[in-house]
């Protein structure tokens, strides 16, 4: 609080804290406002429609200190008519606390956009809290999986459908129908003991939704080697043709430990999503029933519902669970030693 006097009045400002800013943020966000959503009179353009009596529930019991309200935030955020100067409300995130948090402090809000998806799909899929999130969690894996896992003499058609496809299926057959090249890295003395399909829609990550197929064939295309022009033909989210799910790559035990890596780590945004669906649905928030009740609320009321299942899902240490479940996966992938070559199969 800073006092300053003015023509012999006395007014008080009020600098916003870094801790207060967040808070403010989070508020504002849980309640389906957009930073620039306030006029000149820092009046909110959101609130002119929804007049339902809708319960306003608690924010996530287990969020960080800078989101739990105190006595102090309370009396920050009055209607006394202060000047506030210090940071704007519209403070880019990288400048905020948020930038510096933990991507365990920050797990909890790709839960809640998963979550949000599902049950109230008009929301702010792009808000800058899950653009921070999923970067500093997809950072996490992406130079594990380009470093370690993912090998250059990989055959473009095998990598593509690795990245595409959000499944992996994989069998080993006996020694006597064994093949003397991997169809992975196309190397002749790899002797191939795994056949292996990789099946389930091509999907844009950001959005969970499925590629679009033209159903029309590209003969021009060069690595088309392995496509059954027989087949519609799908593509990936960058336009690349896809093998179809029947393709089935006979491949060694070195590009097998690898891809089967290297495939968990790359999808493991859609499988969280799956994992967080059909928990909804176990609770009764997804099933059919639900969902036609919920197609008849507003939007504000879809997000309070959402926010408010979120929330309970970090009292009851779900998200928790889910987090360690992420980091075991990493510190697995980690510590793996790749099998040398010549050991047994």
């Amino acid at each position: 609080m800073e006092i300053e006097h003015e023509g012999g009045r006395t007014r008080r400002k009020v600098v916003l804290s870094d801790r207060q800013i967040a808070l403010e943020r989070l508020k504002k966000r849980r309640a389906g406002i957009a930073d620039d959503q306030h006029d000149s009179h820092g009046e909110d353009k959101a609130q002119s429609a929804d007049n339902e009596d809708e319960e306003a529930f608690p924010l996530a019991s287990s969020a960080k200190d800078m989101f739990r309200t105190t006595e102090a935030d309370d009396e920050f955020l009055n209607d006394e008519d202060d000047d506030l100067i210090g940071a704007p409300d519209d403070i880019p995130l990288e400048f905020t606390r948020f930038a510096t948090m933990k991507t365990k402090d920050l797990f909890g809000y790709a839960v809640e956009w998963m979550v949000q998806r599902k049950l109230n799909p008009g929301f702010n899929s792009s808000d800058s809290i899950y653009d921070l999130t999923f970067k500093k969690l997809d950072d996490e894996v992406k130079g594990l999986v380009g470093s370690k896992f993912v090998s250059s003499a990989w055959k473009p058609q095998f990598s593509y459908a690795l990245r595409a496809r959000p499944q992996m299926t994989a069998t080993r057959f006996s020694a006597d129908i064994a093949s003397d090249k991997c169809e992975a890295c196309n190397r002749s003395g790899h002797t191939a003991t795994y056949q292996v399909q990789f099946q389930g829609k091509p999907y844009n990550v950001k959005t969970m939704e499925e590629v679009e197929s033209d159903g029309e064939d590209d003969g021009d295309d060069d690595d088309n080697d392995e496509i059954d022009s027989s087949e519609k033909v799908e593509r990936d989210i960058n336009g690349l043709i896809i093998v179809s799910e029947n393709h089935v790559f006979r491949i060694g035990k070195f590009c097998m430990a690898n891809a089967e890596k290297a495939h968990s780590l790359t999808h493991w945004r859609f499988h969280l999503y799956e994992w967080i669906v059909e928990y909804l649905e176990y609770e009764g928030h997804a099933v059919p029933e639900m969902i036609a009740k919920m197609d008849k609320w507003s939007e504000s009321k879809r997000r309070k519902f959402a926010n408010k299942v979120v929330d309970e899902m970090h009292a009851s240490g779900k998200i928790k669970d889910l987090y360690k479940d992420f980091k075991d996966e990493i510190a697995k992938a980690e510590e793996a030693k790749m099998p040398r070559y010549g050991s047994s199969p």
